[in-house]
């Protein structure tokens, strides 16, 4: 009993020793025993390749290749189809020409047997005439008899050889079926990853990775002596680090005549040995992410867009939807409070300059439309009047591309995983309040499989390892108040029937739904992971699954990087700004809201199937005089006669039709103005006496004169009256 109480305490030690979060002290030693780890890294050191192990079971390059295998297999295999069918009917032939001798056989021998018997029963007699044809008749049937056994020989011979045959050409024919459906599953793979006029990108090369680097973090209570012995026993070179959660960029050293995949194997050796290392707590290669990678438009169905209000047109769903503009009733209440930018951080793979984005540059220069298409449904410049208006005014955004690598291919920036995890640390440094990031690995771009990651252990091991280091990292900036907004990715889009988790897409996505020991935090409750929704509300084909929110991903007008326009872009990328949007516009209306109340408010993660974001119900919910504001639409900090003046007139121009004032301030006057007007105090889009509306926080759904009923403050008219007083 005394040693099971021993090694439960010596157990206990060890997981609290690991489960220790780096003090100031200890990362102050880590700084001065290793200063590399303040150094700047290349992400280009060593070059890049496709680990053989960490790839696809078709990738492009071998798309071709397999469906010219395919072809191949399948011409061989119709040789011996019909070879083998030809020697069947040969077979078939001989059988029925056996069945055909034996029968003749039959009939002769029934025929001699007969001759015999007629002269056996005839009348005896001398004649030697007689006697000499009752012996011949005897050998005739004998002879008879002979070819009948021999008939009957060769057709079993010619039977067996049918059933042979037949047999034979049956496995050829199952052959060829097999060879059939290899060149059509070959073939229609080629069109997924080909199709016409298009050219094989990076995303499709599978996962690419950096020549002798392995990602290496040290447990805790590993002291710098420890750190060094290994450092010296696998021949390792720290380049740079982070010490918060004692991270290594670590480099194999080089061995003369070394070829790639010598090099890649030894590599893997070492990882694999290093793990089993008592003071290691996680070794990695160094992998990329990219923009989350969508399939060609005609796999997803899209209504053709149409950028007004009206209600016959189909476009804006990504604004309509998430009732944003019944959320800019409160931008107005926003300036009164005198509340400052929303500082945040958009981290993509690039950025294009455009008159509609002001945007701050913070990491490298790289250039893509992906950041200028996230970073414009998000910030776009407000009463510029060109373009389009972001989800929210009220922001400063930072737009922070990490170090890139340049893998030789075209049509995709990649990033390193290192780079992305350092540009996080650096960015905790600006105090944002929301970081947008729609980078992913795109793993069934790179498999071409409906396999999920999970299925494979080294795609598991890989991505653990690599999340588990960015949820550990957040926590450890967790007094910075950050919330992560990432895209769920879009796997689902290349397969017929998907169900891809989302948690295998980002280091970010794990870090918010992932389980598994090779992290010392929770999940990051300050990872909001949104899938893609169309404009029905249902989760999209192309989205991954087991996201915590949702959000519109389509429909979505936002600067491209031409300086003009473009909406037939989709996908979680756009879903996720849509989410940023929502959060910064609250932060807006209330700084003071903690993660956890923003988590409660949008019901991040408390469904099965995530909630879809509303950007109307978020605000009333972000303040408790939230409708209050709301009503006051003079801004006087009263809701009174003046208000209810103001609430008559936009009514009365609605139902006349007749507009003489910019009600939804849009900045025109026109027949649109009797969408989402100022007065509309429920939020229904609509001004109206009687249509009523369900609002977060109340039981029953009101019009919008009883909002303005529930805040009346004005002591000379009681708020019962009103309803009488509107015609007049």
């Amino acid at each position: 009993m005394r040693a099971r109480i021993v090694w439960v305490f010596i157990v206990f030690v060890a997981l609290t020793a690991h489960a220790q979060r780096p003090s100031a002290a200890r990362i102050a030693e880590l700084m001065k025993e290793f200063p590399e780890l303040d150094h700047p890294d290349d992400p280009q050191k060593g070059g890049y390749a496709h680990d053989p192990h960490i790839r696809r079971e078709v990738a492009p390059r071998e798309v071709e290749n397999r469906y010219s295998e395919s072809l191949r297999k399948l011409d061989d295999v119709d040789l011996d189809r019909y070879l083998s069918e030809t020697a069947a009917d040969n077979a078939q032939t001989n059988a029925q020409s056996r069945e055909v001798e034996l029968e003749s056989a039959q009939t002769q021998l029934v025929l001699a047997a007969a001759f015999l018997r007629e002269l056996e029963e005839s009348s005896p007699t001398q004649d030697p005439d007689r006697e000499s044809e009752l012996e011949n008749a005897k050998k005739a049937v004998d002879r008879a008899t002979k070819v009948r056994d021999r008939a009957q020989a060769d057709l079993v011979v010619a039977r067996r050889e049918l059933a042979e045959a037949s047999a034979n050409a049956l496995a050829v024919r199952s052959r060829y079926n097999a060879a059939w459906s290899a060149e059509e599953q070959a073939r229609i793979a080629r069109e997924r990853f080909f199709p016409p006029d298009s050219e094989e990108d990076c995303a499709a090369l599978g996962m690419p990775f950096q020549r002798g680097t392995i990602l290496v973090r040290f447990r805790d209570d590993a002291s710098p002596l420890d750190i060094r012995k290994i450092r010296s026993r696998y021949g390792l070179t720290f380049r740079t680090g982070i010490p918060e959660i004692s991270f290594f960029i670590a480099e194999l050293s080089s061995k003369p005549n070394e070829s790639d995949l010598e090099q890649t194997l030894r590599v893997r050796r070492t990882v694999t040995m290093l793990r089993n290392e008592f003071f290691v707590y996680s070794a990695v290669l160094q992998g990329t992410l990219g923009p989350t990678t969508v399939p060609p438009r005609s796999s997803q169905a899209s209504l053709k867009p149409c950028w007004n209000w009206f209600e016959e047109c189909s476009g804006m769903v990504g604004v309509k939807n998430p009732r944003f503009p019944a959320a800019w009733n409160f931008n107005d209440s926003i300036r009164r409070r005198g509340n400052v930018a929303v500082p945040v951080v958009v981290l993509d793979a690039g950025f294009v300059d455009h008159e509609d984005l002001s945007l701050t540059r913070v990491c490298t220069d790289a250039k893509d439309i992906h950041g200028n298409l996230v970073a414009g449904i998000l910030a776009a410049s407000w009463g510029n009047g060109k373009g389009i208006d972001g989800a929210t005014p009220f922001v400063s955004v930072s737009a922070c591309a990490p170090d890139l690598v340049d893998l030789d291919c075209e049509g995709d920036n990649q990033a390193i995983f290192s780079s992305v995890l350092m540009a996080v640390r650096r960015l905790f440094n600006l105090r944002p309040r929301v970081i947008n990031i729609s980078l992913g690995y795109n793993w069934v771009v790179r498999f071409g499989s409906s396999s999920t990651p999970v299925d494979r252990n080294d795609i598991k091991s890989f991505v653990e390892a690599q999340g588990g280091a960015f949820r550990d990292l957040l926590w450890s900036f967790r007094d910075r108040n950050v919330i992560f907004v990432s895209a769920a990715g879009n796997d689902c889009g290349f397969l017929e029937e998907c169900d891809q988790s989302a948690e295998w897409t980002s280091p970010a996505n794990w870090a918010a739904l992932g389980t598994s020991t090779d992290t010392l935090s929770a999940r990051a409750e300050n990872v909001f992971v949104v899938e893609s929704v169309d404009a029905d509300g249902q989760v999209s084909r192309l989205s991954n699954r087991n996201g915590t929110l949702a959000a519109p991903g389509i429909d979505l007008l936002t600067p491209d990087d031409q300086g003009g326009y473009i909406d037939s872009e989709f996908g979680t990328s756009l879903s996720a700004p849509v989410v940023s949007g929502v959060v910064a516009l609250m932060l807006a209306y209330n700084p003071q809201l903690s993660i956890g109340r923003i988590r409660s408010i949008l019901k991040v993660g408390e469904s099965a199937s995530p909630v879809c974001i509303d950007a109307f119900d978020a605000m009333v919910q972000s303040r408790d005089d939230a409708l209050r504001d709301l009503a006051d639409l003079t801004g006087d900090g009263k809701v009174d006669m003046a208000d209810f003046e103001v609430f008559r007139s936009h009514l009365k121009q609605t139902e006349r039709g007749v507009f003489t004032c910019d009600l939804n301030g849009d900045g025109l006057i026109d027949a649109n103005d009797r969408f989402f007007p100022r007065s509309d105090l429920n939020g229904d889009g609509a001004l109206s006496r009687t249509a009523t509306h369900a609002i977060a926080g109340f039981k029953d759904p009101m019009t919008d004169l009883q909002v303005m009923k529930i805040f009346w403050s004005d002591p000379k008219v009681k708020a019962d009256d009103l309803d009488a007083l509107l015609d007049q």
